[in-house]
């Protein structure tokens, strides 16, 4: 399990994540990658619109590919099928990462 994060960097970027209660009514969208404002926005969820955890996860993974492709100067960030392709695996890994507890050495 992992935990979406406030912020990040890219090449000395910051880039802030937010919540945005209207997003979907808005833009018809979960998430929203606005690169000139560095910011990634997500959907959260409200009564009207239940957004589990893991699809806002899964949805931070996917505009995070953007950020990644973005920077990397990529073709590939106008790709919606290889970028969702790629979140869905990046938010499978981090979900499912293992490890190790923590030994008290004396």
């Amino acid at each position: 399990m992992f935990s979406i994060p406030t912020s990040f960097q890219l090449h000395g970027q910051k880039i802030d994540v937010i919540y945005d209660k209207q997003l979907t009514n808005t833009s018809d969208a979960r998430g929203m990658s606005h690169f000139r404002e560095n910011k990634i926005r997500l959907q959260t969820s409200t009564d009207s619109i239940p957004t589990p955890i893991t699809m806002q996860e899964q949805t931070f993974c996917h505009e995070l590919i953007h950020y990644l492709l973005l920077h990397a100067e990529s073709k590939l960030n106008d790709d919606e099928k290889f970028v969702n392709l790629m979140g869905n695996l990046l938010h499978q890994a981090l979900s499912t990462m293992e490890y190790p507890k923590k030994v008290n050495k004396k």
